[in-house]
């Protein structure tokens, strides 16, 4: 395993990008190198299982991602009718664990944390894939209260917090499909929600984009890997394509349902006026 790579063009913090490679020095003191968009090594120094994992499914596995092209949402996605549906949001803002409940609801659990998206062409018209990742989601312990996928073994363990890896309900069976959605996950002060549950509000053009562009993951990876005209088109690509939402939510236990119901509900919606508009094509 390399401590540095000699034909680095990109020096950050704790990484180094070449042209074929990106060399990732972990907090805890493990080194990874993803090579091509092929292969990841590491050099674990101590860390367990579920320690490198956390860097193996994240950051590794987005620079794989980058290597072979794709934009890599911070998101979580769920898949219904060969359509994705994808929740971004800051950590702890409940994109998996919505993602896993509607996976009781019949929609099928696509990926955990971290979405592929590409440009593609259907019916003549350009347009945006989703593309599978890391199925099996991460739950906080107090998620398995509000859905009914099985835990399994830990994660992360920060104390009193607990991360396990989980079962959902139902995982998509195909690995790629275009994508319709993104809703934008946060959790403001109670006050701002004016005594509602949750808000949804439709994003366009700038808004959409920066909205967007704060949820790419790894945006240093993104931009050095891709390179920056790259990532901003890909990104237009995304908000002229693709209804993007912002939720803002609250985020007391008893309101959970609740705000899935919503959630489900935008999502159907969309399904539905996307057939409506189908249908109105054929007709004429």
């Amino acid at each position: 395993m390399p401590t540095s790579l000699s034909d680095a063009r990109t020096r950050g913090p704790n990484y180094q990008v070449s042209e074929r490679q990106l060399l990732l020095d972990t907090p805890n003191g493990a080194r990874i190198l993803v090579s091509e968009g092929k292969s990841v090594r590491y050099a674990r120094n101590g860390l367990s299982d579920s320690e490198i994992a956390l860097f193996l499914l994240g950051s590794a596995w987005g620079a794989l991602c980058y290597q072979r092209g794709f934009l890599v949402l911070h998101a979580s996605a769920v898949l219904h009718e060969s359509k994705v549906h994808a929740f971004c949001g800051e950590p702890g803002a409940g994109k998996s664990t919505i993602a896993a409940a509607l996976s009781d609801e019949g929609l099928q659990f696509f990926a955990d944390d971290v979405l592929m998206v590409s440009p593609s062409v259907l019916d003549g018209k350009e347009t945006v894939s989703g593309h599978i990742g890391p199925q099996g989601p991460k739950l906080w312990e107090d998620a398995f209260g509000y859905t009914r996928s099985i835990k399994k073994e830990p994660f992360r363990n920060m104390g009193r917090m607990q991360k396990f890896f989980a079962d959902p309900s139902s995982l998509a069976s195909t690995s790629v499909g275009e994508l319709k959605s993104v809703t934008l996950l946060t959790n403001p002060n109670e006050d701002h929600l004016e005594g509602s549950i949750a808000n949804m509000e439709r994003l366009r053009g700038a808004h959409a984009f920066k909205a967007l562009f704060d949820n790419v993951y790894r945006p240093e990876f993104a931009t050095t890997v891709l390179g920056t005209r790259a990532v901003f088109r890909l990104l237009e690509l995304l908000s002229n394509n693709v209804a993007i939402r912002k939720m803002s939510r609250s985020k007391r236990p008893r309101t959970f349902r609740d705000v899935q119901h919503m959630v489900k509900t935008s999502v159907i919606d969309q399904i539905l006026r996307d057939k409506g508009r189908s249908r109105s094509k054929s007709l004429t």
